[in-house]
């Protein structure tokens, strides 16, 4: 499909609790999506990352991406743990929200993870950024 369709799995959060990923996924599936973007926002994620290497075969589905929030000099060592550990994932969807020290610092930040090599998995992943700066 030249433009698949994928679902953030934010839709499965609700205010009775989170829905296992087992089941976001049956149900991304049985409507039709390609995909799944999971979540682990500020370096706490919701899902187990162990769980996205068998998505495709378990459900059929893509892991789209992965969407992390990066709060610079707070949440750093969290993000860059997930980044370098995480397998089953090519795209890296990077929110950035806050700064403590300054827009250098968040380049900065962004220059080392981009560095960074999985342990597993694909030696190059693409990375997306969004800037979400407070002013």
């Amino acid at each position: 499909m030249n433009n698949p369709i994928h679902a953030l799995d934010s839709f499965f959060y609700t205010s009775m609790g989170v829905y296992s990923f087992q089941s976001q996924c049956e149900m991304v599936a049985e409507v039709g999506y390609d995909a799944i973007t999971v979540a682990a926002w500020s370096g706490h994620p919701l899902t187990d990352l162990k769980l996205l290497p068998q998505v495709k075969v378990k459900h059929g589905l893509d892991v789209a991406a992965l969407y992390l929030v990066l709060h610079e000099g707070r949440n750093d060592h969290l993000i860059r743990q997930i980044v370098e550990s995480v397998e089953g994932v090519k795209l890296i969807e990077l929110a950035i929200q806050t700064s403590v020290n300054g827009v250098k610092a968040i380049l900065q930040s962004i220059e080392r993870l981009l560095r960074r090599r999985p342990v597993a998995g694909p030696a190059r992943r693409a990375a997306r950024l969004s800037p979400l700066l407070d002013s």
